[in-house]
């Protein structure tokens, strides 16, 4: 990203977002780490299902509308209250109708009696997970990130922090499911009252001519989030029917260390979203830069993290979940390399959207869950959760490849190039020997040790530019105080 005041904002918004999406899942984790010591595989693998069930069908509550609500309001704030009121009118009824379905889905799939309470319970947040998306769509048109750090903080302190107490009280899965849907109404509120300090008239609106667009765009948006969701969650859906309970547990421990590290791109890609969106409209010069400097950060921190994690895969599992969990550590190790495409799709998935291609962005989603559940059809008879975690690679795979494709031809100089630069792939190297020959101390030596090595190559190595340098205050550390954005030679 151009390092002028946009860059800096961006920079500032992203750094935001990933510590609170640092913090979200370090907090998760927490939760996670004594759930699974208080009830088992079985009670996690129960925990990891029903929130499947509200990731997958919360996903489908907006319509795939918070997207149009940044995309319509980046640049132009005044259009923000108009879109986000009347997406909220239009989006209501169908997050109804979605509490419905999860409430029928437990005895619909035949799921025991446990389990049909969680889904009933956390059915209740479908409808404020639904307004809370919308409203973070506003939030980012706004790239005021500081209203989601509160909103989130406050839905998280009572979802893990209360859920976490009664745990210990020795209450079960379902007093931690209450806690996570009165977390989600407690967000919604504390970011309403954000938005309405910041201008933002939050409610329900019937402007026709509005609700005619929404209406028009909402069927392309919402099969989009219908089959990328599909794709993030069909996993966890098919392990459960194909798979004992204790491997559907396995799985979800090692898919919140990828969710873990996928903090990263999405935060980066999130926070840029509103500039690719005004510079598609304009400067097509501008997006190519944008992507440039974008995906080298991205590529260099998802390849980071996929070595290190795949060295240290067993002792992270250990340390987080108890020895019970050794047997996800194969999974995690190839699961964690699909931050790698993931960071390529979630970047060209803006780029298509801003560039209104959102009907080919939809096409290719539907390719990939097809592609995915094909594979786990395939894979999780033979080789259970490491099956399911082979298959949201190689689908992921393909949908980069596509969408890359795709964007080098009908825009060209859009696409971000893709490629790692040789002083990172030292850095990677070093850090993953570093990491082995510290295997077998406390897993806190390789875990801080290795990634300091890693950023003193990177920095060696002239990764970072004068700006950036000067951005993160270490410039005059290396006496490196040159034009912004030049390299030391």
């Amino acid at each position: 990203m151009a390092w002028n005041s946009a860059g800096h904002r961006a920079a500032k918004n992203t750094l935001m977002l990933i510590v609170l999406r640092l913090v979200v899942p370090l907090l998760s984790l927490a939760l996670v780490f004594t759930l699974s010591r208080k009830l088992g595989a079985d009670g996690l693998g129960r925990y990891t299902l029903v929130f499947g069930f509200l990731t997958l069908l919360g996903g489908l509550g907006p319509l795939g509308l918070q997207t149009v609500i940044t995309r319509d309001g980046a640049g132009n704030p005044t259009r923000v209250t108009a879109v986000l009121r009347n997406a909220m009118t239009l989006c209501t009824g169908p997050a109804l109708l979605l509490m419905l379905a999860m409430m029928a889905a437990g005895p619909l799939l035949d799921y025991d009696r446990q389990t049909r309470a969680g889904l009933l319970i956390l059915s209740i947040a479908l409808l404020p997970y639904t307004v809370g998306m919308l409203l973070d769509g506003a939030i980012v048109a706004l790239e005021r990130m500081q209203l989601m750090v509160a909103a989130t903080l406050a839905e998280y302190g009572i979802k893990v922090g209360v859920a976490m107490v009664l745990l210990l009280l020795g209450y079960g899965l379902n007093a931690v499911l209450m806690s996570a849907v009165v977390g989600r109404i407690l967000g919604c509120l504390v970011a309403a009252k954000l938005l309405q300090d910041a201008g933002i008239r939050v409610g329900w609106s019937l402007d026709r001519a509005m609700l005619a667009r929404l209406s028009r765009l909402a069927p392309t948006f919402a099969l989009t989030a219908v089959f990328a969701t599909l794709y993030w969650r069909i996993d966890i859906l098919m392990l459960s029917k194909l798979a004992p309970v204790a491997d559907l547990g396995y799985y979800g421990a090692a898919y919140r260390l990828f969710e873990l590290g996928s903090v990263v791109p999405q935060s980066l890609c999130l926070s840029i979203y509103p500039q690719v969106a005004v510079s598609m409209m304009s400067d097509h010069a501008q997006v190519g830069a944008l992507g440039r400097n974008v995906m080298r950060y991205l590529l260099a921190t998802s390849l980071a993290a996929a070595a290190l994690v795949t060295v240290l895969a067993g002792p992270i599992l250990t340390l987080l979940y108890g020895s019970k969990f050794d047997a996800a550590a194969p999974t995690l190790s190839l699961l964690i390399w699909t931050l790698l495409p993931y960071s390529v799709v979630r970047y060209h998935a803006y780029v298509l959207v801003a560039a209104n291609r959102q009907n080919v962005d939809l096409l290719l989603n539907i390719v990939m869950s097809a592609v995915n559940i094909a594979l786990n059809f395939v894979l999780i008879p033979r080789y259970s959760h490491f099956g399911a975690a082979c298959a949201t690679f190689l689908s992921l795979c393909m949908l980069a490849l596509l969408q890359y494709g795709y964007l080098r031809r009908g825009f060209p100089g859009c696409a971000a190039r893709l490629s790692i630069q040789p002083v990172v792939l030292t850095a990677t190297a070093l850090m993953g020997l570093c990491a082995w020959l510290l295997r077998d101390a406390r897993i806190w030596a390789p875990l801080t040790v290795a990634p300091m090595l890693y950023f003193v190559v990177l920095m060696a190595g002239g990764f970072f530019t004068t700006a950036e340098l000067r951005f993160l205050h270490i410039d005059r550390l290396l006496g490196r105080t040159g034009t912004p954005g030049a390299r030391r030679p």
